[in-house]
């Protein structure tokens, strides 16, 4: 079943009637003045093989039910007010030939999805508000002959993938941003200026196009080189922090081993020192009278005010210098302290 009602004056929502004739097989209400959303129920029409809808006021997003037209080959929605982003689902219409999304208001992305669609022939998104890259899974239809995505902001680089696409035979990526080399493909070699004016920077052989020359290249050598000079720069300049930091560390272990072994020796004399204060006196006294052998006089070393000093070895490696103090006879326990005293002191 067909219905066909294009070109009259058909005005506002598409007639609910249209989306419950399970058998139709081609719907056309182009150029009317249909209005409103695309209705949900659409999808209800399982064997839809054509839907043209285009050239008319329907606005809104288009409803996800329409993956599940697996039938669809022919999908026409351009020339409407449709916005929002391009369906996902429209990669689960295995069957489409033909797909017309052009002079809406689809923004974001073009869906990766759409590269499942595997015998697409025409795929037509120009007069949108679509941005960022190009998918390079739209280069996976190998049957792709027709490819208008102009009139965009569509950036970066055209995918190498569009290489493969043999069955293409017309192209145009005019008036977005795009850049770098033009796929080494016939349908790029051969287009013609209009079809890839107005972008950012692409390159090839087309007429009216800057070449790719070498100058891209040796920009593209200097880069790397500038890379491997700044890599080689950062490398040195890591081994001189490093070998300074090492130098540091061993100076500075260097030194801190000198005033450890400094204060190793002066606590070893303070250890002498207190070792000698720590003797029991009866004992240190009964080994001074057994080295001058009871201050002998050829122990004798000298004599002042106050006493005779005597050299007593007391072991081997210890030789002290002993003072044996003379006390007054009258009045001793008060006259001799402050001599004493003086000479402990001393």
């Amino acid at each position: 079943m067909s219905l066909r009602i294009s070109n009259n004056d058909l005005s506002g929502e598409i007639p609910s009637i249209f989306v419950r004739m399970a058998q139709l097989h081609i719907l056309d209400l182009s150029s009317n003045n249909l209005s409103g959303e695309i209705p949900r129920e659409m999808g209800s029409l399982s064997m839809l093989l054509e839907l043209d809808l285009s050239s008319n006021a329907i606005m809104g997003d288009v409803p996800p039910e329409i993956g599940l037209l697996s039938h669809l080959a022919h999908l026409n929605l351009a020339s409407n007010n449709l916005s929002g982003l391009i369906p996902v689902q429209l990669g689960s219409c295995k069957s489409l030939l033909s797909l017309n999304l052009s002079r809406n208001k689809f923004r974001r992305s073009i869906p990766l999805e759409i590269g499942n669609i595997q015998f697409l022939e025409v795929l037509d998104l120009s007069y949108n508000i679509l941005s960022k890259n190009i998918p390079g899974e739209l280069a996976i239809p190998r049957n792709l002959q027709v490819l208008n995505i102009s009139h965009n902001s569509l950036s970066g680089f055209i995918p190498r993938t569009f290489g493969d696409m043999l069955a293409l035979t017309s192209i145009d990526v005019s008036y977005n941003a795009l850049e770098g080399p033009l796929p080494n493909v016939k349908a790029f070699n051969e287009a013609p200026f209009e079809a890839i004016q107005h972008n950012k920077g692409l390159c090839g052989n087309v007429i009216g196009l800057s070449k790719c020359n070498s100058t891209r290249n040796k920009k593209r050598k200097w880069h790397v080189r500038d890379r491997i000079t700044v890599i080689h720069v950062l490398l040195f300049l890591g081994f001189l922090l490093l070998s300074c930091t090492l130098i540091v560390l061993v100076i500075v272990n260097h030194r801190q081993r000198r005033i450890m072994k400094r204060e190793n020796n002066e606590r070893a004399n303070d250890l002498d020192f207190i070792n000698i204060l720590s003797y029991d006196g009866k004992v240190f006294y009964d080994r001074i009278i057994k080295a001058t052998e009871g201050f002998d006089s050829k122990y004798y070393v000298c004599e002042g005010a106050y006493g005779i000093v005597y050299k007593a070895e007391i072991s081997k490696v210890q030789t002290f210098a002993i003072k044996q103090t003379s006390s007054s006879q009258e009045d001793s326990e008060i006259v001799d302290l402050i001599p004493f005293e003086r000479e402990i002191q001393a």
